[in-house]
């Protein structure tokens, strides 16, 4: 058997926030607000940009990708980024 370039190791990682308190905010002594619309439009924007640089920092293409990891629960996000990168969801 014959192993793939890369098989078996992260070959890149990178986290992104905004960097701010935006669009999340928790008053004092309040819940958590979120602006689900802000959310959406930084996630669905830089989970696909995160995954293009990743894989030119890496040396591969996005066709290369056999599994990634994003740290995000919500699945219409990782729906669209999908379609966007052209990955399946599995």
């Amino acid at each position: 058997m014959q192993r793939s370039r890369g098989a078996g190791r992260v070959l890149a990682a990178k986290l992104h926030s905004l960097g701010t308190s935006e669009p999340l905010s928790v008053p004092i002594g309040g819940a958590m607000m979120m602006d689900g619309a802000a959310v959406w439009n930084f996630a669905t924007e830089i989970l696909p940009t995160t995954v293009r640089d990743l894989c030119k920092t890496a040396r591969i293409s996005v066709d290369d990708i056999k599994l990634l990891v994003p740290h995000q629960a919500n699945r219409n996000i990782l729906t669209t980024a999908a379609a966007e990168l052209n990955l399946p969801l599995h």
